[in-house]
């Protein structure tokens, strides 16, 4: 196993653009770390450069105390698992195990023992015989991620490694690689744009916007006090509620809402102004003497919960339009617009059991400790102790 620290490495093209802006992580030994963002924010691209398939600008990327920026791909001791499969399909699962073995020489018995191993590992002892066309998209997978095991390299790299399997098949691979990741206790960096990937498996998680790390944090820390708007938008499903609200000693109101401060934030230099208000989905609850009066527009019943879409009297605010490049791009017009008409349309998430119906006024409560509060300049989290 081994340790990767990431240095202050930047990526800039020819046009000047930076795909990866001043990015510096340190990986321990052994760590699950997941990379995660939108399409486009660098994360893939900073996967490459520590695998050497991608020349890095400026900084320096060190496994162990090896600086390895001018090393080739063989020589760092990594093993990369992509989103495609990648397997020969004339061999059958034993060949393809044992084919990166076989390049490099590695003595027969030794060989055998790794193959073993590894098969037993990920369950393809009965599949052996079998060649990757008689195999289900998750056995492939399993055959790609053997193949990188048999190597027993310092460092594993996953670039998407679950986005060509369905919906189900994705879940049954996620317990899948947390079981591994606990098994071999490999120095692992995997990179995904699945957020519900990222907090199943990360011992941490990387956020990544525009080039540039938003926060490294535990799964638990990224939703329960996210650094800014953007991460407090990404993480969590349905996605955090912002609108503009304004302080007035220890209350903010939204709209005609106003809720108490908690007592471990304190928002005195804000007195008087307007912040960022964000409260997670499913930090509602329906109460009787609960703070939000509102007028349910549209409940989607899902079984074990409910969705429930309001709206509230205040201004609408994107974390997308916050914080990161100008050219950010807004993809729900009708959201923004209803946020400049000074409408927001807000989701809670109630158990299934809420009597929510639309047209049909409900009262719900939120508990002060879960709100959040960000600067509406910066999109940065204010108020915390």
């Amino acid at each position: 196993m081994a340790r990767i620290s990431i240095e202050g490495v930047t990526k800039r093209y020819s046009d000047g653009s930076a795909a990866v802006d001043n990015v510096s992580i340190e990986v321990a030994d052994g760590e699950f770390l997941v990379l995660v963002g939108p399409s486009g924010c660098g994360k893939s691209t900073l996967l490459r450069m520590i695998a050497g398939l991608e020349d890095i600008t400026s900084g320096a990327i060190r496994v162990d105390d090896r600086i390895v920026n001018d090393l080739p791909p063989k020589d760092r001791d990594i093993a990369m698992i992509f989103q495609t499969y990648a397997l020969f399909p004339h061999m059958t699962v034993e060949k393809n195990l044992r084919y990166g073995l076989k390049v490099r020489g590695t003595p027969k018995a030794e060989a055998d023992a790794r193959v073993q191993k590894a098969a037993k590992t990920l369950g393809l002892l009965p599949l052996m015989n079998r060649r990757p066309g008689q195999l289900s998209g998750g056995q492939r997978q399993r055959v790609a991620i053997g193949r990188a095991l048999v190597r027993e390299p310092s460092v594993f790299l996953m670039d998407e490694p679950l986005a060509n399997l369905d919906t189900k098949l994705r879940v049954h691979m996620r317990t899948e690689f947390a079981r591994l990741r606990e098994q071999l206790r490999t120095t692992t960096v995997y990179v995904t744009h699945d957020q519900v990937e990222a907090m199943t498996l990360g011992h941490r998680v990387c956020v990544l916007r525009d080039g540039v790390v938003q926060q490294i944090d535990t799964p638990d820390q990224l939703f329960a006090r996210p650094k800014n708007m953007f991460v407090a938008g990404f993480i969590g499903s349905p996605e955090m509620n912002f609108a503009k609200a304004k302080v007035v000693g220890r209350t903010v109101t939204l709209g005609s809402h106003a809720v108490g401060l908690p007592d471990d934030v304190d928002l005195a230099r804000h007195d008087g102004r307007e912040i960022v208000l964000g409260i997670r989905p499913s930090d509602f609850y329906e109460r009787a003497d609960g703070q939000f009066m509102v007028d349910v527009e549209l409940v989607e019943r899902l079984g074990s919960e409910n969705i429930v879409v309001f709206p509230v009297a205040a201004e609408s605010v994107r974390a997308d339009r916050i914080g990161g490049r100008a050219s950010a791009v807004v993809d729900d017009e009708e959201a923004l617009q209803a946020g400049q008409a000074g409408r927001t349309p807000f989701t809670a998430r109630l158990d299934g059991t809420a009597k929510a119906r639309a047209g049909v006024p409900l009262r719900l409560g939120v508990a002060p400790e879960a709100l959040h509060f960000f600067d509406p300049q910066t999109g940065l989290s204010i108020g915390r102790r």
